[in-house]
Parts: structure tokens; C-alpha cells; sequence
């Protein structure tokens, strides 16, 4: 059985758990119009301004002079941790549109150029939580919670490729990367007694972190029905801070309310931005001039120097097709994984990060005319595994997760 202690420790820890997928994962939103519709499996092909992100070198492969994109997002995301609370289940939600990409590619001599603005990872939430029925002496016998977190990443970016010889292009781009998490949490619990008392708490947290994200890829074409590419990438923090800020009723006995009962605490940091070595390799083939099958395998390291939470490495596929029904309808679609950058769960170990895999697929719809197309796609991906969202015991739950996005984009060829 819990005691109130472990309880009151669960609602402040919530907040500081990172319920979120973005750390845990590299995958959250795909960026661009075919890469989308392909599940991500773009590095061999990138031949349009998403390509700044994906693999630079495969915009040379663009040969209109002028080529921009841009595309929003409707996501949202649902995690539930099974039996979390005397055999209550505990879930979080999310959602919002996003503008996920905005970026241009332009002709200069032999070289091409471009620039993009883009959101590879996004979280809007605005929970409120109420949990009853815990009729235990000295717990909390209801919950209330009130979460509102945003948390994004942008990138800012050029790029620029170049074919030295035929067929084979080599590329660089350059972001700047701005992350931004903010959450406001706030609890009250009414705990059981003689007569009912009460605790609130409230946690604050503010992060912005900025860093370059370089980027650097090679494409070739080995054979006219074949094309072969390579990224490599990691990033660098150029400035970090965090600050932390809570404020608890002291004294739960309901004796006195004053403001010496007050705990106010203040912790200011400058953690790191997640900086994994990453690697990737794609390959695509064309058996006809309306169909293409493409497949990435993409590697990421673990980061050290990392220091919020421990992270391993982590492989992830991606495989699309796509099909042009005629000269002005194209269909799209693929599967990828998306899988955990945190550890295995122990049976021993306490407050450790959830690990949840996640499997998805994408498919989407193209209607293209005389330098111009308007796509419409969608993404669901699912996942399981496990996590702790107690503080301080070795008791594990169950974890379901589901996050969908609709993607709206449009492109202009000069």
C-alpha cells in the first residue's frame, strides 16, 4: 500500500518525469511533402527544399530554378499508464497544429542553394486531471491537476549542393536550432482526516536552449534505375537555461494556514541539448517512370555528455512507395519505427524514464498541376512498453501510446 508520503511525492514528481516523447525519441513530425507521404525514407531522393533537412545533397537533383515549400501539421498524442493509481489508469494528451515547414531552393551556376524554416518536434498540452476515489486513511482520497506545457523545436537553416561529377552531388546545410519547453503544473489534494485537509502545489518550469544543427550528405546514382544516399550530422548547444520554480503548503495537518507554511523553492540550470552522433543511409529504386520504392535505416548514438537521463542507441527504418496514378494524381505511403533512446526498465531500479517503441505508417494523396501540387497526408504510429511514474518505488506500469497528425502542404516550381 502507498503511503501519503509516496503520493504527494507522485503529483510533484509528474512534472519532472518529461511525460513526453520528443527527449525520448528522435522521430516526432516528418518534414516535407514526399517525405511525409514516404514515411521519412527520403535520404536517396530529397530532390525538393526538405531535402535542406533530410540529405542536402539531393537538392541539386531539383533541376526546376526555383522550388518552395511549406506545410502545416495537425497532431495529437494520447499516453496512458495502465493501473497507475490504485488500479486507476492515468493518461495525458496533446494536440495543436503546428506550422511544420517553410523553405525555398534556388539555381546559382552549377550550384543549388536554398533556405528553410522548420518544426521537426512539437507539443501543445493543456490537461486537466482529477483522480477519486482513493478512500485510504491519512491518502489523498482526490487529486485535481491542472497541466499546460509547450514544447517545440525550431530550425533555421541554409544549405547548398553541389555535383563535382555526374550523378554523384555532395551537400551542406546549416540550422539554428531553438528549443523551447514551458509548463505550468497545478495540484490540490483533498486527503482523508478528522475532518478532510487539503495540500496545493504548484511547479513552474521554463527552458530555451539554442544550438547548431550541421548536416552533411552525398547522393549518387550508380545505375539509371537506382540512386544511393548518406547523412551524417550531430548538434552543438550554444546556449542553455533552465529554471525551476515550486511553491507547497508545508504543512498538511490543516492546523494552521499561514505563510510560514509555505515552501518556495527556486533551482536554475543550464542542461545540454540531446547531441547524438547520427547517421543515416537511404537507397530508392525506380522500376517505371510512375513507381518508386524507397528504404532508409537511420543510426543515432548515445550522448555521454547528456546528463538529464541516460541514453542508449537507437536504429530506426523507413520504408515508402509511391505511385503516380496519372500525370496529376500521385498516392503515397510507407511505415517506419520510431524506438525509445532510454534504457530497458530494471526490476530494481527507482525513477527511471519511460521506454515506449513505436511503430508507424503514413499515406497520402497528391494532386499536382503545371508547377504547382496540394498534398494532403496522414500519420498514426502506436506504441507499447513500460515506465514508472511513481517516485520513489520500484512499481512499473503499463504504457499505451498513440499520436496521429494530419499534414497540409502545398508547393511552387518555377
Amino acid at each position: 500500500m502507498f503511503s501519503k508520503h509516496i503520493f504527494i511525492i507522485f503529483i510533484l514528481c509528474l512534472i519532472n518525469l518529461k511525460l513526453f516523447a520528443d527527449e525520448f525519441h528522435y522521430q516526432d513530425l516528418i518534414v516535407g511533402e514526399r517525405a511525409a507521404g514516404l514515411a521519412g525514407a527520403y535520404i536517396s531522393i530529397s530532390d525538393d527544399p526538405s531535402g535542406l533537412y533530410h540529405n542536402p545533397a539531393g537538392i541539386i537533383y531539383n533541376f526546376e530554378n526555383y522550388f518552395s515549400l511549406s506545410a502545416n501539421v495537425y497532431k495529437t498524442s494520447k499516453t496512458t499508464y495502465k493501473k497507475a493509481i490504485y488500479n486507476q489508469d492515468y493518461t495525458m494528451q496533446s494536440s495543436g497544429w503546428v506550422p511544420n515547414f517553410f523553405g525555398a531552393t534556388q539555381n546559382y551556376g552549377k550550384i543549388k542553394y536554398g533556405f528553410a524554416i522548420l518544426s521537426p518536434s512539437s507539443e501543445i498540452m493543456d490537461t486537466d486531471d482529477k483522480i477519486n476515489g482513493v478512500a485510504v486513511a491519512n491518502n489523498p482520497k482526490s487529486i485535481r491537476r491542472r497541466l499546460m506545457r509547450q514544447y517545440s523545436v525550431s530550425l533555421y537553416g541554409v544549405g547548398a549542393a553541389y555535383e563535382p561529377v555526374k550523378d554523384l552531388a555532395a551537400g551542406l546545410s546549416l540550422f539554428v536550432g531553438q528549443l523551447t519547453d514551458k509548463t505550468i503544473n497545478t495540484q490540490i489534494q483533498v486527503i482523508n482526516g478528522s475532518p478532510d485537509y487539503y495540500s496545493i502545489n504548484e511547479n513552474f518550469s521554463d527552458q530555451t536552449s539554442m544550438f547548431l544543427y550541421p548536416k552533411f550528405g552525398l547522393q549518387w546514382m550508380p545505375a539509371p534505375k537506382w540512386a544511393l544516399g548518406l547523412v551524417a550530422s550531430t548538434s552543438y548547444t550554444l546556449y542553455s537555461k533552465k529554471k525551476i520554480r515550486s511553491l507547497a503548503t508545508s504543512d498538511t495537518s490543516g492546523a494552521t494556514n499561514d505563510v510560514a507554511n509555505l515552501t518556495p523553492d527556486e533551482k536554475n540550470s543550464r542542461p545540454g541539448v540531446l547531441s547524438p552522433n547520427e547517421i543515416g543511409f537511404g537507397t530508392s529504386y525506380f522500376p517505371s517512370k510512375s513507381l518508386l520504392f524507397s528504404f532508409d535505416l537511420k543510426y543515432y548514438s548515445d550522448d555521454p555528455s547528456f546528463t538529464t537521463f541516460t541514453t542508449i542507441p537507437v536504429i530506426n527504418f523507413a520504408f515508402g512507395t509511391e505511385w503516380f496514378v496519372s500525370d496529376r494524381i500521385v498516392f503515397r505511403g510507407g511505415v517506419y519505427s520510431n524506438n525509445a533512446n532510454t534504457p530497458i526498465l530494471s526490476a530494481t531500479k527507482l525513477n527511471q524514464r519511460d521506454h515506449v517503441d513505436y511503430l508507424g505508417m503514413t499515406a497520402g494523396i497528391t494532386f499536382e498541376s503545371t508547377g504547382s501540387s496540394f498534398t494532403l497526408c496522414t500519420q498514426l504510429s502506436q506504441g507499447n512498453g513500460k515506465g514508472q511514474i511513481l517516485s520513489g518505488v520500484t512499481t512499473q506500469q503499463e504504457i499505451e501510446s498513440t499520436t496521429a497528425a494530419i499534414y497540409v502542404t502545398a508547393s511552387y516550381q518555377l
